[in-house]
């Protein structure tokens, strides 16, 4: 009866094991968490100097720059450049586009991000540099751990 039983244990065992570890996504947003500063910017292939200073809130599932509206983002970081996709929260301010789709590295504590908007005919960037087709690239520095 025991020698049975054990197989089923060790299934028992090995499921909770394997769902008491977190997820690369959820350890991902924990480096993520926090308050970063724009110290640089290009839009359509040129630097843009609007938005530098400004600060990007990470929460666990949402962001926000400046006083935009908060945001709800998704990563994958198993994709190679890791996926970083933002959408507005529904009934926000209608005449921005609805989101972006881009990729993301974490050097220590910078945060570079390049993205497109979601908009008719859009593409995920491949590389972090822009190309002929526009496009944005964002570099941040960590301001704040945690909770915004």
């Amino acid at each position: 009866m025991i020698t049975r039983l054990l197989p089923v244990l060790a299934v028992c065992l090995l499921a909770a094991f394997v769902l008491g570890q977190p997820d690369a996504a959820s350890e991902e947003r924990k480096q993520l968490r926090g308050v970063w500063e724009v110290v640089g910017f290009e839009a359509d292939g040129q630097a843009e100097d609007e938005l530098i200073g400004a600060t990007v809130a990470f929460g666990e599932k949402t962001l926000q720059l400046a006083d935009l509206p908060v945001m709800r983002y998704r990563i994958d970081p198993g994709k190679e450049p890791k996926w970083i996709d933002a959408t507005i929260e529904a009934g926000k301010d209608t005449t921005l586009t609805s989101g972006m789709a881009g990729i993301y590295k974490i050097e220590r504590d910078t945060l570079t991000i390049c993205y497109n908007p979601r908009t008719p005919g859009w593409t995920r960037p491949r590389a972090f540099r822009l190309g002929k087709d526009g496009g944005a690239l964002m570099v941040l520095k960590r301001v704040k751990r945690g909770e915004p």
